[in-house]
């Protein structure tokens, strides 16, 4: 009981130009799985298409007709029948709570066992199906590949369901200038004309600095908002996470030799500081920044390497990455020293394998510089918290809350202090309180009465938290 399980949906029905209203833009387009009813007519000129209402079962449900499991083909091989059924359904989706994608209103799921017994989930295509395709089914590991597949093969748009035009859009001799114009006028511009690849390089710099997802980088609004009264440039915007990401790529290589370039005219000697941390979710890094003197004179400090440090963050693992990232950028020679934090394995172990990594280094003890900002902040936690910070730390990471209580408070003033701020921004009625309390000062000094500070906790005996 395969194929009968799934009712047969309502044919698709076609809208002949000669129906349709003059200068209408739906005039040639194909209505995909709308309902039996004819659509109320539209005023003339008004946008049209058939991407089903909320209320519509192909919204809900997805589309849904009959399939032949002895021919389910996947890049040209017949899938076993034995081996396919159909995909179970989340609720939601079954019951309208959360609103499908685009893409099942063009096919329907599937799962196949694999010979590893694992499940893949399959998108079928209801056109290629019923044509007899061999290639009518697709692993289903995001949208954009199966919307490229509606769009391109069957010339239709996913996200509206109407025909893709198949006569050429003409293009204007100079797009890029046609489209600094405002609409209607060839005389008044409205923008300058501007260069494709300086307008992605842009994209993909606020995409970085402003830390978007390549979601939201690549989102219709986000491509609407950019293109607004300059249509032209939707062809240099990114469409997808993918393209995006090939976009960073390549900026990524362009501005690694232009920093080369940089380096290799820089008028002296390079030092090279270096320091490893750890993201959130528990990746190690080393980061590799490079200072010298450029060709003009002006200090330069750029971060040339960010790589994964794999496995424990001792001198040998950092020098396979200092010692390629130099052979990357081509200054072995010009090297001059090296900075980093006071840990152990910085010291003699680090020149060490650096020598033992090159054969062009030859370093000593001259070239291990201390981290100053390390040395202040060391000395700023031993007055603050006293002799044993090291321990102390130790203590807080395996104490539970009310004994991290208690060993702040056998610090002093400063560990009483910690403790106050911390309980009095733990509830919202104790920072009311407070700020009741504080508010009698402009009693006495009108000063106060202009300002409203705030409470703010530190963040512990760490590194650059004191």
């Amino acid at each position: 009981m395969r194929a009968s399980e799934c009712s047969q949906a309502p044919q698709a029905s076609r809208a002949s130009s000669s129906s349709s209203q003059p200068g209408s833009q739906a005039s040639s387009a194909i209505y995909l799985d709308s309902p039996s009813s004819s659509p109320s007519p539209l005023p003339e000129g008004a946008p049209t298409h058939d991407y089903p209402l909320p209320t519509d079962k192909t919204a809900v449900c997805g589309v849904k007709f009959g399939v032949d499991f002895h021919h389910v083909y996947r890049k040209g091989k017949r899938l076993q029948p034995s081996r396919l059924g159909y995909a179970v359904r989340y609720k939601a989706y079954i019951s309208g709570r959360r609103a499908l994608s685009d893409i099942w209103r063009f096919g329907l799921q599937l799962q196949y066992a694999e010979d590893d017994n694992s499940i893949t989930k399959l998108w079928l295509c209801k056109r290629c199906h019923q044509g007899r395709q061999t290639n009518d089914a697709m692993a289903i590991n995001g949208t954009t590949r199966i919307q490229d597949h509606v769009r391109k093969v069957h010339s239709v748009d996913p996200s509206t369901g109407w025909r893709v035009p198949s006569t050429p859009v003409p293009v204007p001799e100079s797009p890029f200038a046609a489209a600094a114009h405002v609409p209607g006028s060839l005389t008044q511009p409205s923008h300058v004309p501007w260069e494709e690849d300086s307008f992605q390089a842009s994209v993909v710099d606020w995409t970085i600095m402003r830390d978007l997802s390549f979601q939201d980088a690549t989102s219709p609004s986000t491509r609407g908002l950019l293109t607004w009264n300059r249509a032209e440039l939707l062809h240099a915007l990114p469409n997808s996470s993918n393209t995006l990401s090939s976009y960073i790529r390549k900026q990524c290589e362009d501005r690694k030799a232009e920093v080369r370039q940089l380096i290799q005219s820089a008028a002296g000697k390079i030092a090279v500081s270096v320091d490893v941390w750890t993201s959130a979710n528990h990746l190690s890094f080393l980061g590799v920044v490079a200072h010298f003197v450029d060709a003009d004179y002006n200090q330069q400090d750029l971060l040339i390497g960010f790589r994964n440090l794999l496995g424990d963050h001792t001198a040998s693992a950092q020098a396979l990455v200092i010692v390629d990232v130099m052979r990357e950028y081509n200054f072995e020679s010009n090297f001059n020293c090296l900075v980093g934090d006071n840990a152990t394995n910085n010291d003699k172990k680090l020149i060490k394998h650096l020598n033992r990594e090159s054969t062009t280094l030859c370093l000593g003890a001259q070239h291990r510089i201390r981290c100053a900002g390390h040395i202040i902040n060391l000395i700023v936690k031993a007055t603050l918290y006293g002799e044993g910070v090291s321990k102390f730390e130790e203590e807080l990471a395996r104490a539970a809350p009310i004994d991290q209580f208690k060993l702040y408070r056998n610090h002093g003033v400063v560990g009483k202090l910690h403790n106050f701020v911390r309980a009095v921004c733990a509830s919202h009625k104790r920072r009311k309180l407070f700020h009741s309390v504080f508010s009698h000062l402009g009693d006495e000094d009108p000063t106060w009465k202009l300002v409203k500070l705030q409470l703010l906790q530190d963040g512990g005996v760490r590194w650059h938290s004191v």
